[in-house]
Parts: C-alpha cells; structure tokens; sequence
C-alpha cells in the first residue's frame, strides 16, 4: 500500500504497488482496485486519525483568541486522552499479511506516534499561555503512559510531555500557573487542580 487509510486520494496518485515477475492483467487489476474504498471524505470506521483530527480541530477552535473557550479545548483532550488510552494497549502499526511463506501486503498505516503527535502538537502550539489546557494536556499524556507497557510507546509519551512541560513552563503567566504546573509535573494533579472530576 502506497496510500494509507484516511489520506488523500488523487486521481493520479497511486494506491498501491504490485511486486510481481510479470505483467498483472486486467482482472487481477480489478480484482485489487475492488479491495479499495475512495469515496470524497474521511469517515471515521477505519480511519482513528481522522477521530483524533476532529476533537484537535475542536480544540483549536475553541482556542482560537475570537471564541476563548478553554472549557471545550480541555473536553476535547479529555476524549483524545480516552482514544489513545485505548490505543495504546493495542497493535495498530501495520504489519505485513503473509499465506504461508509469501509476503502479500505491505499495509500503510498510522504509528503510536504518529497519533500522539497528531492529538497534542497542534493543541500545544495555541496553548501556550493557557494552565488550564497545559495541566490537562500533562494530565492526558500521564493517563495514556499509566496504560502501556510497551518501551517504545512510553518514550513516545515521555518525550511529548518534555515538550509541553517545556512550553507549560515558558508562558506560564504568574506564580500560581507556575506551581500548578510543577505540581503536575511532579505527579498528578488533583482534579482540584485542573478542574476535572
């Protein structure tokens, strides 16, 4: 697969490549086009990231400096935090589909990664500032860490939470913000703090 669930798809951009010692014919080309959905949106049945798109394009809206609506940004994270909790307990990276011996798709397909970046680097960009959603955006990438015990995901989650941590403490605005937010940084927050229940 050259084009993964959810993605753009021109009519000149190709879908997916056959590794083949000869020439498909035309049924085998049919066969193979009947085995992809193009329609003209995203739906959210096979497509999490597009999930994840919606509640971070909420975020953002409510972020936006006309609306100021911190209370929808951080029920937006709260849902982002519910979906990767989820996630991040199962296998979603593509893997290979063999019969037998012989290698038959090479899928494309989101990585653990690739979603965590798409759920809080954009929210974090308009955050800056904001303790409310920076307490809650540590609180999420806290409850998504709690759940998994997979290495390479914890780091994921780590790294992101150096980053907002970094940004947290950089345009916090007064001493208050400050020891909220070292205050979960430290550990968890109580839902005193960041308004949760």
């Amino acid at each position: 697969m050259d084009a993964k669930v959810g993605e753009f798809a021109a009519p000149d951009r190709r879908l997916a490549s056959i590794g083949a010692t000869r020439e498909p014919d035309a049924r085998a080309m049919r066969d193979l086009a009947c085995l992809f959905a193009v329609d003209s949106y995203r739906t959210i049945d096979q497509d999490v990231a597009f999930g994840i798109r919606q509640l971070v394009d909420v975020a953002l809206k409510a972020l936006s400096p006309a609306i100021n609506d911190s209370t929808s940004a951080v029920t937006s994270l709260d849902y982002i935090s519910l979906l990767l909790r989820r996630l991040a307990v199962r296998r979603i990276e593509p893997r290979p589909l063999y019969d037998g011996d012989t290698l038959r798709v090479l899928p494309a397909g989101p990585s653990f990664e690739r979603l965590v970046a798409l759920a809080f680097e954009q929210i974090l960009e308009n955050a800056e500032g904001n303790t409310t959603v920076l307490l809650r955006m540590l609180r999420a990438v806290d409850q998504v860490h709690g759940v998994t015990r997979s290495p390479a995901r914890r780091q994921v989650l780590e790294d992101m939470r150096a980053v907002v941590a970094e940004v947290a403490r950089g345009t916090a605005r007064n001493s208050r913000a400050r020891r909220l937010l070292e205050t979960q940084l430290k550990g968890p927050a109580s839902d005193e703090d960041t308004g949760g229940a």
